[in-house]
């Protein structure tokens, strides 16, 4: 089942597949999305006047401020909407929603995708790496960076609401991509549940809704583009969001509109959790 797009000036069917503004995070409170902007070039080969790094604005598209320059992705917020936890440059970092207190968690291997936890006492994170200092795959470590381990094999972990299980991704070849979504109880130290969600080449970046129920992700048919899904927590009744390309997003608190990137114009868009009703939130700037 396919949702609706939004409506305007129909697009090429060549359009190039563009990133410009993403990894939006919804702040638990309701006031702010932080985001990760690259820089970019026009047609002409000259840079925009902004600079790369992480950025925050207001979901009604106002008070955007740069929160910190450089090459700092996949941001998500703490339960309070204090603090932004991020990855820049392989380690893990977070720092507050003012711009104070930066804090460094990890030191060695290759860290990516952090998410807290709902309780905000603990940080799981994606380690792409096997090395002398541990091994690849999901990791626990505590908000204020002590006792760092490993959990279970997988990428792009993501805390359901209950704050006893994360869902991952796993390949199911060592050159298959990424397909499958398993979730795991930190409690039992166990996987509990395979869902054979198998909807193209590669599905990523899951992001669970506040209650628990629907589980948002990207995915890539083979030789198509990414685009924006929705599924229940169980893994049935997916729906695809997007048609001309989608990429990372995050559910309001509310649970009722989701933040993502169009790859029309690579900008932050919300609509509502049909797909319907879209609205431009980031764009060029001036």
């Amino acid at each position: 089942m396919a949702c609706m797009e939004p409506k305007g000036e129909k697009q090429e069917e060549d359009h190039p597949f563009r990133i410009i503004d993403r990894s939006p995070s919804w702040s638990p409170d309701g006031r702010a999305i932080v985001y990760y902007h690259s820089q970019s070039i026009d047609s002409t080969g000259k840079w925009s006047p902004d600079t790369s790094g992480l950025y925050l604005i207001d979901p009604d598209g106002t008070n955007k401020r740069l929160l910190r320059i450089g090459f700092t992705h996949d941001p998500n917020w703490s339960p309070d909407s204090k603090w932004v936890v991020f990855e820049e440059r392989g380690e893990i970092y977070k720092i507050k929603a003012n711009g104070d207190s930066l804090f460094q968690l990890t030191f060695e291997g290759r860290n990516f995708y952090p998410d807290w936890s709902p309780d905000g006492t603990k940080i799981t994170y994606d380690r792409s790496v096997s090395d002398q200092a541990g091994k690849s795959g999901i990791w626990l470590i505590n908000s204020n960076g002590s006792e760092r381990k490993w959990i279970f094999g997988g990428a792009f972990p993501t805390w359901h609401p209950d704050g006893k299980n994360i869902i991952a991704v796993i390949g199911v070849s060592p050159v298959g991509g990424w397909k499958k979504f398993i979730r795991y109880n930190i409690n039992e130290s166990v996987v509990q549940e395979t869902l054979s969600v198998v909807v193209g080449n590669s599905n990523e970046y899951p992001k669970y809704s506040p209650n628990g129920n629907k589980i948002l992700f990207i995915s890539q048919p083979y030789g198509n583009r990414h685009q924006l899904w929705v599924m229940d927590s169980d893994g049935e009744n997916q729906i695809q969001l997007t048609q001309d390309g989608g990429w990372t997003g995050d559910w309001a608190p509310s649970g009722e509109s989701i933040v993502f990137t169009n790859a029309l114009d690579g900008r932050l868009w919300i609509m509502n959790a049909y797909g319907a009703h879209w609205r431009q939130l980031t764009f060029k700037p001036e």
